[in-house]
């Protein structure tokens, strides 16, 4: 008896720890701890920077990772592709932290940010974890973003120069009519046109994700709400990480196409993505 209990004991050690090390990816920040150090390097080798920056949609441990795709594109030759991506943050959080990416003075950046923005502005349950979370200075709201975008293309502007290619945000949910994405469309609107203030480009991923989706059912789909996508993308990092699941299988048995969560982008609109800014690269590497 002793020995079987022990036996247990040891499996579930085991277990704990291989799940601990598989998991524990999700909530790294490591790429950014040795951003200047790649950066170096790829000086070192003669290569220009491409630094893309932004929240867990960039990073790539919730989400597709298409800026390692990205990173071997022919479009990129020549570039040092640095991730610049961070779990869970806000325009605001990118302000803090822009001085990390502007004192590498890269020659192209590419900004995807207000995901977070939009799911605190949405629901104030979700803006107050978000505020006590990501140390924000107040609730989060449409103010406090547009603020804050403009702040990043100010400073962008001044502090490096730099080609700028702006991203807009995905929707939440794929179902038609979802409330939370006229907030979405509102806010990339906002960013299509500051972009454009700036003379930066813009990249529509809302409405190519949405052209994508014309044609099919997403009615089978989940109704997006703060707590259900909560509940979805830890039961889908849980498969990923746990099981080696892919995002498009973790898509489907969401019932999603080009989501996996509601909030992250799946193996199809992480491509769709990565063409459209591989295509906005091409024309730069033209000019």
């Amino acid at each position: 008896m002793f020995e079987l209990l022990l036996a247990i004991c040891v499996v579930v050690v085991v277990v704990g720890i291989w799940f601990f090390l598989r998991l524990r990816r999700v909530f790294g920040g490591d790429r950014l701890e040795s951003l200047a150090d790649d950066a170096a390097k790829g000086r070192e080798r003669g290569e220009r920077l491409l630094v893309c920056f932004g929240d867990s949609l960039t990073l790539g441990h919730h989400s597709y990772n298409w800026v390692s795709d990205l990173e071997k594109s022919e479009e990129s030759a020549g570039y040092a592709v640095l991730n610049a991506g961070c779990n869970g943050e806000l325009a605001y959080n990118l302000v803090q932290r822009l001085e990390s990416v502007t004192e590498l003075k890269p020659e192209r950046v590419t900004l995807l940010v207000g995901t977070n923005d939009a799911r605190a502005i949405d629901n104030l349950d979700a803006a107050k974890v978000y505020q006590k979370g990501q140390k924000l200075p107040q609730l989060p709201d449409e103010a406090f973003f547009e603020a804050n975008f403009e702040t990043l293309l100010c400073e962008l502007e001044s502090r490096c120069d730099a080609e700028v290619i702006v991203v807009g945000i995905p929707m939440l949910g794929e179902r038609q009519g979802e409330p939370v994405n006229e907030l979405v469309e509102r806010m990339n609107g906002y960013m299509r046109d500051r972009s454009s203030a700036h003379g930066m480009e813009f990249v529509d991923l809302y409405g190519a994700l949405r052209e994508h989706l014309r044609g099919q059912d997403t009615s089978a789909g989940p109704s997006y709400s703060g707590s259900a996508s909560l509940r979805l993308m830890m039961k889908s990092v849980f498969l990923r990480f746990g099981f080696g699941w892919s995002w498009q299988r973790i898509a489907k048995r969401n019932r999603l196409l080009v989501l996996t969560d509601m909030i992250h982008l799946n193996e199809t609109g992480g491509r769709i993505l990565l063409e459209l800014v591989r295509e906005r690269l091409s024309v730069l590497n033209r000019e």
